[in-house]
């Protein structure tokens, strides 16, 4: 008799996941785009590359209300609702920056912040709630879809580069990127319209629903884990370029192969880990990953030339590959009944996470150096190993 691991044994995913996946990889599609952008996008509004920061911390308020707003939603009305919502307003935020400069064709930069804040309130909304919904489609495969969904939104994060440098090559400005990313999603939003899911059964959030969770150790040790991953990979891929161009001498273009060759290993890995989860167990794989990569990450900072440091970039990739999916599928297992509402609490430490460490990186790099900042993300990940080494539960 085959075992319960047996390929035999494994059901085929539900055909609405595939929709949900695609939405993941118009997500990464239209995220990806913007550092990409953010020198013509400097040039256009007149600002700074410092003052462009500031896209990114906009993203991240509407991240956080988007998330938060979007698992209790969920609860109440479908997270199949709530996704279709989701892409909804990630198109008409993606088609608004499309638009700049704003209104009457004059530079307004407050016209492209507004339009990264509803982005992040969109974006968060699909990434929490069709997590959440591809998770409830595929019971018996929870782990495999969540990780393979992860795996999209790399490959979309790939192509977001390619796609940027072909439209400011044929002169049709930055803003014809987030205007394709747009029309995509808006697609993707019609086609979930036209599609069923089975779903668990709506059950509404109660404030005594909500205190329970938010006392649950298990939960507690999820968002810490989430929080200390995403601040760990946007730091590394923050700050990677810098080090290899500044500190070991490399042209930009070559340092840009870093972030490169992190992405291309990060897809990689995300599909290996769509099998591997399935034939180990999550909570193992978790720990043996997140050490490889504080390994990983700490020797970057050691690393005595450019060939090094793309290799070491594409290894960190790799072990970073499957944290996200993973602490997903960990939260998944530990709370079925309220998916929803706690993937939007575990994905509210992604806007902690990637507004705190990259920040500190950057206070380290200016006190001591870009070697010594790398250091952070090592320890990050360690924190990860250690906390799941010891749980949840």
């Amino acid at each position: 008799m085959p075992g319960t691991n047996d390929i035999r044994t494994r059901p085929a995913l539900a055909p609405v996941s595939w929709t949900l996946f695609l939405a993941l990889a118009a997500y990464g599609l239209a995220l990806l785009g913007v550092g990409p952008s953010l020198t013509s996008i400097a040039a256009t509004f007149r600002v700074t590359l410092a003052e462009t920061g500031l896209l990114f911390t906009a993203f991240f308020i509407g991240f956080i209300v988007g998330v938060l707003g979007a698992g209790y939603a969920a609860e109440r009305l479908g997270k199949r609702r709530v996704t279709i919502a989701g892409l909804a307003i990630l198109a008409a935020g993606l088609w608004w920056l499309g638009a700049s400069p704003g209104p009457f064709a004059s530079p307004r930069f407050w016209w492209a912040l507004a339009a990264m804040t509803v982005m992040g309130v969109g974006g968060a909304s699909v990434e929490s709630t069709a997590s959440a919904l591809a998770a409830d489609l595929n019971p018996r495969r929870e782990g495999f879809a969540l990780n393979l969904m992860q795996a999209f939104f790399g490959a979309g994060a790939l192509l977001a580069p390619v796609i940027v440098a072909v439209v400011l090559r044929q002169g049709w400005g930055w803003q014809a990127h987030f205007r394709i990313s747009g029309t995509v999603t808006a697609c993707l939003c019609v086609a979930l319209l036209g599609q069923r899911s089975a779903e668990s059964n709506v059950q509404p959030l109660r404030l005594t629903d909500l205190i329970q969770l938010l006392r649950a150790r298990a939960l507690l040790v999820l968002c810490a884990a989430m929080a200390l991953y995403v601040g760990s990979e946007i730091g590394y891929t923050g700050w990677i370029s810098s080090l290899i161009q500044k500190d070991i001498g490399a042209s930009v273009e070559v340092a840009g192969q870093g972030v490169t060759s992190f992405w291309v290993a990060m897809t990689l890995g995300r599909l290996a880990s769509t099998w591997l989860v399935e034939v180990i167990p999550p909570r193992r794989l978790m720990v043996a990953l997140a050490a490889a990569g504080a390994l990983a990450s700490g020797a970057t900072g050691l690393a005595p030339s450019v060939t090094w440091g793309i290799v070491a970039a594409g290894l960190v990739g790799l072990c970073y590959s499957g944290a996200f999916g993973l602490i997903l599928t960990a939260a998944s297992d530990r709370f079925r009944q309220r998916r929803a509402v706690v993937f939007s609490l575990v994905m509210t430490s992604v806007g902690v996470g990637g507004m705190t460490l990259p920040a500190i990186m950057g206070l380290v790099a200016h006190a001591g150096s870009l070697r010594v900042a790398m250091l952070a993300p090592a320890v990050a990940m360690a924190g990860v190993a250690l906390l799941f080494l010891r749980g949840p539960r």
